[in-house]
């Protein structure tokens, strides 16, 4: 009897500029980026392995040069140094615009993200992200209220967005807080954007694929939840008794298993945009998810368009963007620049696609865009960069010293002035259509986590917005969150219903105007 031959195992020595070491193993024939993605190494702002990025650069130590791991099959024994990874680290979570919250510490038992996001290999060590507009969360309930509160029903509200998932967890009767919870989408393994996304889930198994992951992100966030269940009562007693989810229109269509590939092409036709409301045993495609929440109401929140999904409209809402009687402007601005524009009873809406510029900038050296935006206002001051975002002579090779060892490239400097041009002619298209100017508009809201720490003054400086909206601007963090809490209470549910048809849909792209108005304002 001829056995059949085992596949040889490839040993890969990780380390990281800390000399932090691990070594992991796979079958040879392998994709070096897939086995470092199911080893919990994975790789912000990638684009999902079609080869056009280099946010998954390793250092092969022996041939001591860069490579794609997207295009490395395994075949031998490896060395290699990682330093553009990202592990799920505590995210912070914008309730609203009044005060943050920070995740409680946690330990994972592999790799783990410290000092400046490098690789750690320590066991078990917890993690915390610091940052000075942050505040240290004390725990929401001690043991004492949490034995108290042995008879409240939980709900739990979800924004599911492209690069984060945030999950709030508070009283159905009451409407309190009770904890939050974020996680990085487990989903940005293929690919860092929304285009990503909408290539990879053509068909329904793919969908399928990108909807476990995000089920995944929930089992995560239910073991964080898990103290506030008390296990002596009964089965039906600790289950949630509602969950809501709020995203945009593609992770709403992931959700509901319908191929993406319409939403990738003109005339980006959509599925059904229409609120869902079914039961955990219909939705979940994971078992013991579905045995958990079998009876648990499950709430999708309604989209607009295409472009514009539930998460823009619930967030529009809750800061009553729909009952004002002067004209404003709500802007999300993440992986994708949401727009409305508009007073009670007319809005136009429009979307312009900001890619991971904003989000996931700098991605390989674990800085965010806030911070980049705020030295690109320097480096032009400095006259280290010109008006056209040309890097001087003396850094052109190498690129403007950041700190810690991270430098500003050529390459990094097109795609904000890219993603911050398409806003600015957003922004001035949409008042256009409108038949306004910017000086008209009486308030700006801005959500989304980028928005949350944006230095409004170097946004103007470099033009990202029109210096019409300096001093009009308010702040309102994860506002799809609250707004999904909201909306899941029967708050604005009629509201939402009115709202939506309020709103027409500008396509940006087919206005012969955008692509000379989005060239004007590529300068800083």
């Amino acid at each position: 009897m001829i056995l059949p031959a085992m596949e040889q195992q490839i040993k890969i020595h990780i380390q990281d500029k800390e000399k932090n070491e691990k070594d992991i193993y796979a079958e040879q024939g392998n994709l070096l980026f897939d086995v470092l993605i199911q080893n919990g190494i994975s790789f912000k702002g990638n684009c999902g392995k079609k080869r056009a990025c280099k946010a998954c650069m390793v250092y092969f130590e022996e041939e001591q040069e860069w490579k794609k791991s997207c295009s490395y099959v395994l075949q031998e024994d490896i060395s290699i140094t990682i330093s553009g990874l990202l592990e799920e680290e505590n995210m912070v979570l914008l309730a609203d615009s009044q005060k943050s919250v920070k995740t409680s510490t946690r330990k994972i038992d592999s790799i783990s993200t410290k000092k400046s996001g490098h690789l750690s290999i320590k066991k078990s060590e917890p993690i915390s992200t610091k940052s000075n507009l942050i505040q240290e969360q004390k725990n929401v309930a001690s043991e004492d209220k949490i034995g108290a509160a042995r008879d409240v029903s939980y709900g739990m509200a979800i924004d599911l967005g492209t690069t984060t998932i945030a999950f709030l967890l508070f009283d159905l009767e009451s409407k309190e807080i009770v904890d939050q919870f974020g996680i990085m989408n487990p989903q940005r393994i293929h690919g860092a954007d929304v285009a990503s996304r909408i290539t990879y889930g053509s068909e329904v198994s793919k969908v399928k694929e990108l909807k476990l992951l995000f089920e995944d992100a929930l089992n995560k966030a239910c073991v964080h939840f898990k103290q506030y269940f008390d296990q002596e009562r009964t089965e039906d007693e600790r289950k949630l008794r509602r969950i809501g989810i709020s995203g945009n229109t593609v992770m709403m269509h992931i959700l509901q298993e319908i191929p993406l590939t319409s939403l990738g092409s003109f005339p980006f036709t959509t599925g059904n945009v229409e609120e869902v409301s079914t039961v955990g045993r219909e939705f979940f495609l994971n078992e013991e998810l579905k045995k958990q929440f079998w009876e648990t109401e499950i709430l999708l929140s309604p989209c607009s368009s295409a472009y514009i999904g539930g998460d823009v409209l619930v967030g529009a809402v809750s800061e009553d963007f729909d009952l004002s009687d002067e004209i404003s402007l709500f802007l999300d601005l993440g992986t994708n620049g949401e727009m409305l524009l508009g007073k009670k009873g007319r809005f136009y809406s429009a979307s312009t696609a900001a890619g991971p510029a904003f989000e996931g900038s700098f991605r390989t050296q674990h800085v965010h865009g806030t911070r980049l935006i705020d030295f690109l206002v320097q480096a032009r001051k400095q006259k280290w960069l010109d008006e056209y975002g040309n890097i001087c002579d003396r850094f052109f090779e190498k690129g403007i010293p950041f700190g810690a060892g991270t430098y500003l490239t050529q390459d990094v400097i097109r795609s904000i002035q890219l993603a911050k041009s398409a806003i600015y002619a957003g922004i001035m298209l949409l008042c256009k259509s409108y038949g306004i100017t910017p000086s008209e508009i009486s308030k700006v809201y801005i959500a989304g986590g980028f928005g949350f720490y944006l230095n409004v003054s170097s946004a103007i400086f470099i033009k990202m917005f029109p210096p019409e909206l300096d001093k009009k601007i308010k702040v309102v963090g994860n506002s799809s969150l609250t707004g999904m809490k909201q909306y899941m209470t029967g708050e604005f549910q009629e509201r939402m219903k009115k709202f939506r048809g309020e709103i027409t849909n500008i396509e940006l792209a087919n206005m012969e105007e955008f692509q000379e108005c989005y060239i004007q304002y590529l300068n800083l």
